[in-house]
């Protein structure tokens, strides 16, 4: 079911999906569609009042997505580690003569088979930003005396990363890619002080200064969609 609700004179379509759940969410999607999960039982009226209640926070965030432009279709760049790269798309055919799409980015070939172009970046986004994690946070974890965290790469809407402390895991979104390296490390510094200090205080900021200084810039960076 599609509803639509007004936002700046433009009609903005909601995705709802009835399921076997007990409440209802609502949340932006990989691909900035605003979805509603709502139980099973529930009525066209609840759905539609439940959305209304919570429509412009999504609406606005949803626009705010689509002015960030880490990747640009038109001019087929994205931005990779702060800076602007290029790709191409590749037609081929194949034996039973049908036309295979590929995505093309630094000399190697991606499927596109049924993904969107912007799945495919993010599955470039997941490996380059993972390999890059791997040496960046050990590096820290060493210099800040902090255990081990297993790394994991999610697409993540409301923050940058998460500590999950006790499990020692930290969950990295997966358009920090985009970004320059020097604010990735700010990230993992800021997500590492966390073993120490569970929420933001001073003892908590005045440890990540401890290790990039220049925090509050970046801070800025991160909230401002500046990628280099």
């Amino acid at each position: 079911m599609i509803l639509q609700f007004k936002h700046n004179e433009k009609l903005v379509d909601v995705y709802v999906t009835r399921k076997k759940i007990k409440n209802i969410y609502i949340k932006l999607d990989q691909d900035n569609k605003i979805v509603v999960s709502a139980p099973k039982i529930s009525t066209k009226f609840f759905i539609q009042k439940f959305v209304s209640e919570h429509f412009d926070k999504f609406a606005v965030l949803q626009e705010t997505n689509d002015e960030r432009h880490y990747i640009n279709f038109d001019n087929k760049t994205f931005y990779l580690f702060g800076e602007i790269v290029h790709y191409e798309i590749l037609n081929k055919i194949s034996r039973d003569n049908e036309i295979i799409e590929y995505l093309l980015f630094n000399n190697k070939k991606y499927k596109l088979g049924k993904k969107t172009i912007k799945e495919v970046i993010f599955n470039i986004y997941k490996k380059y930003l993972y390999l890059y994690l791997v040496i960046a946070q050990s590096k820290y974890e060493k210099i800040m005396n902090v255990e081990t965290h297993q790394i994991l790469i999610r697409i993540k809407q409301s923050a940058w990363a998460s500590n999950y402390v006790k499990d020692k895991k930290i969950f990295y979104s997966t358009k920090l890619a985009a970004y320059s390296h020097s604010t990735i490390n700010y990230v993992i510094v800021h997500e590492l002080a966390h073993a120490e200090h569970s929420n933001h205080s001073k003892e908590f900021w005045k440890k990540v200064s401890e290790y990039e200084q220049n925090y509050s810039e970046i801070k800025k960076k991160l909230k401002s969609f500046i990628y280099f």
